[in-house]
């Protein structure tokens, strides 16, 4: 094998490793709190949509012969993911089918976590809402007192909103809408924890989040311009930050790394389209919980965001970084691939060179 002084692994494989990382930080932490609320069977549904994931992705490698990568931990986080978005009434086979599909479906055709247009979470929660639709939106009050029992369904602040019912006011019941004490999927409820964890994540990869918070900006104008219930606005503008899937969505979904554009300004405007049209889809549709449909539409708009034409900052940004850039800075990345495919180099021994130099004189003589 030829020998080269660097060789590395590709930058992207390299950030999406990192990032995952970061995500793994920021669910263990809603999923404390889902245990906490929940107890053993919320923490059960997490352990099982994790496993059934991170082995599908293991029997994918084995099945396909894939080796890039192997451990960027997106299984693990995937699987995180889609139990956070569970009822507490959900079955085990819905978390081992619902894991399997998004690796198999969602995951696999794209390769890698890099690769993907649409987050696997977010597909499969359109899939769990369409094969499941009763169980998925039945959700119990936080359980305090059991393990195991199924609980009756109460009152989301998706259906209070749906039928115009306010929460009202009351510094008692809006911190129990913050910090999840109403019936909701397992990771979804406590806003606290998520708008937390998203400025972690500000903190830790400012330009991943500002899609997030721009999304975040534009289901609060539509709350406060369009408000369900007219004659409170600051309950609609609270119900509809808290309810649902909307924050949970924002900090998850909207900063997943393969699906943003690249350009800040175009991440601005994406983030805050997302947020339009997921509120539009709220006010509109009749499905419980339409927040995860707009997820998807934006998604498939990345591309589009991207297209946009230049500003002028973005175009004298783009020529003072080719002006500085010289060719010792730059970063060749020699594929594994290619590497494999240039012959060795031919090895000459010196004591037989040197034989055939002293032979070669002594004919002449």
């Amino acid at each position: 094998m030829a020998e080269f002084d660097k060789i590395q692994k590709p930058k992207a494989y390299i950030e999406t490793k990192g990032i995952m990382v970061d995500y793994i930080i920021m669910l263990l932490a809603v999923c404390a709190n889902a245990v906490y609320n929940y107890r053993m069977k919320a923490a059960l549904l997490i352990a099982i949509s994790a496993a059934t994931c991170v082995i599908s992705k293991f029997v994918c490698e084995k099945i396909f012969a894939s080796d890039y990568p192997k451990r960027d931990l997106s299984a693990l986080v995937t699987g995180l993911m889609i139990a956070l978005l569970l009822p507490i009434n959900a079955t085990w086979y819905m978390a081992v089918i619902s894991a399997g599909f998004a690796i198999f479906v969602c995951y696999l055709p794209f390769g890698t976590a890099r690769n993907t247009p649409f987050v696997p979470a977010a597909v499969t929660a359109c899939f769990l809402s369409i094969c499941w639709k009763e169980r998925m939106f039945s959700y119990p009050e936080p359980i305090y007192d059991s393990y195991f029992e199924t609980h009756e369904s109460g009152q989301s602040i998706s259906q209070m909103l749906t039928q115009k019912i306010s929460i009202g006011t009351n510094s008692l019941k809006i911190f129990e809408v913050l910090t999840g004490q109403i019936p909701s999927a397992i990771g979804a409820g406590c806003s606290l924890i998520l708008i937390g964890v998203l400025l972690y994540l500000t903190i830790r990869r400012p330009k991943n989040s500002i899609a997030a918070w721009t999304y975040i900006l534009a289901v609060a104008i539509m709350a406060l311009l369009f408000p369900r219930i007219a004659s409170d606005r600051i309950a609609s503008l609270v119900m509809e930050l808290c309810g649902g899937w909307i924050l949970f969505a924002a900090v998850f979904f909207m900063t997943y790394p393969s699906v943003q554009p690249t350009r800040t300004f175009s991440k601005v405007l994406w983030g805050f389209a997302g947020g339009v049209i997921c509120m539009a889809l709220r006010y509109t549709s009749s499905a419980q919980e339409a927040t995860i449909f707009g997820i998807i539409i934006i998604e498939a708009l990345s591309s589009m965001f991207d297209a946009l034409p230049l500003l002028g900052f973005e175009k004298k940004a783009i020529v003072n970084a080719s002006e500085n850039e010289t060719e010792s800075e730059k970063e060749t990345i020699v594929p594994k691939e290619i590497l494999d495919e240039i012959p060795d180099a031919p090895v000459e021994d010196d004591t037989e060179a040197s034989s055939e130099e002293s032979g070669g004189a002594e004919s002449e003589e």
